[in-house]
């Protein structure tokens, strides 16, 4: 048997870039995701793994502060995903390209 350990997606449109990271997990429940992204919230409530809890935190104000958004779900109880969209600088078109 074979067990998902991460996907990604990266793509864009005109206007955005979109990211999406996908990982199986074990443990994680409804009320994790909809603390993910607190400051030093962590779901591993034993305190065996390492961190401060701030990662997703920091991570949610640096999308934000470029005026992108960032959102997390948790899909049949054992993928864990975080999607993220951040605004292009520069839209490309034909007409901008450079390449003519």
């Amino acid at each position: 048997m074979s067990t998902i350990r991460g996907l990604y997606y990266i793509y864009a449109d005109s206007k955005y870039c979109y990211l999406n990271i996908s990982n199986h997990t074990v443990g994680l429940k409804e009320e994790d995701i909809n603390n993910i992204f607190d400051r030093f919230y962590r779901a591993d409530k034993s305190r065996l793994s390492k961190g401060s809890g701030l990662g997703l935190y920091i991570v949610k104000l640096l999308i934000e502060k470029m005026g992108g958004s960032i959102s997390s779900e948790l899909i049949d109880t054992d993928i864990f995903s975080i999607s993220i969209s951040i605004p292009l600088i520069y839209s490309y078109t034909r007409e901008s390209s450079l390449l003519r």
